[in-house]
């Protein structure tokens, strides 16, 4: 069975804590000092007090095994509430190697259907501001890019606002080009069809899936029931339906960088 330092016998501890549940955990100073930022140094005398966290012990048995030189637990099977405590515990305690695993899985995608970019974006939003995690906020500004600025002006601090702000207004000058030039087209039975486009084409993200008519149906029944009549029109349309793309494509990334 593997050893587990945390849990060893209190006489050779330096420093007992307690979670917010009533388990005891018998730390060693001597790695803490050198492993993180946010806990007393060796020479600090404890005098056999025990230290009361505010974290759970499914929490601090994962953080403080970050601190022992020995194989790091593995948190890629933990589901997002537990993932996202453990990295505010890190961060907290500056646990140098947990802040990095932590981000790292928060951050990664794609992994076992479990992609906690895509389905906690506004979550990880307020974790990557709350601790500068400037990387993690350029990933999930393509997902974001329709948030009002008035529900992120006390989220993002003023320098990533600023640079946020100045991002979101390429994507609604996009929005407003690819919608005129919509318009640039004179047919008799084109102005009805392109309303129906316009209807589907109101906010940012939309602009990354510009052929409208293939998210709601063949464009061979459009045309097939009247609503696109003419080969024109259609032709008209896949080249707008490009124009849009490249438009996408000539909007500057979100950068970032520390004050």
């Amino acid at each position: 069975m593997a050893r587990d330092p945390v849990m060893e016998l209190p006489t050779k501890a330096d420093l007992v804590v307690q979670s917010s549940d009533g388990v005891t955990f018998y730390l060693h100073l001597g790695n803490l000092e050198l492993l993180t930022g946010g806990f007393p140094s060796a020479e600090t005398p404890t005098s056999g007090l025990t230290v009361i966290l505010n974290e759970s012990s499914e929490v601090l048995k994962l953080l403080f095994r970050f601190i022992y030189p020995q194989r790091y637990p593995d948190i890629q099977e933990l589901d997002f509430d537990l993932t996202l405590r453990l990295a505010e515990a890190a961060e907290k305690y500056v646990v140098y190697a947990a802040i990095y695993a932590c981000k790292f899985r928060l951050s990664l995608s794609r992994l076992r259907n479990s992609d906690f970019i895509e389905s906690y974006p506004n979550e990880l939003l307020h974790f990557a501001a709350k601790h500068n995690h400037y990387s993690m906020i350029v990933q999930l500004a393509p997902l974001l890019i329709d948030k009002p600025l008035s529900e992120l002006v006390n989220v993002l601090p003023l320098h990533v606002y600023t640079s946020w702000s100045v991002h979101r207004e390429h994507w609604l000058d996009a929005l407003h080009t690819a919608r005129r030039k919509l318009m640039g087209y004179q047919c008799q039975w084109w102005y009805s069809f392109a309303i129906l486009i316009l209807l589907c084409m109101n906010k940012p993200s939309d602009l990354k899936a510009p052929d409208v008519v293939a998210r709601i149906v063949p464009l061979s029944n459009y045309m097939s029931g009247g609503i696109v009549p003419c080969d024109i029109c259609a032709t008209f349309y896949r080249s707008w339906t490009e124009e849009v793309k490249n438009i996408v494509n000539a909007i500057p990334p979100l950068t970032l960088s520390t004050p």
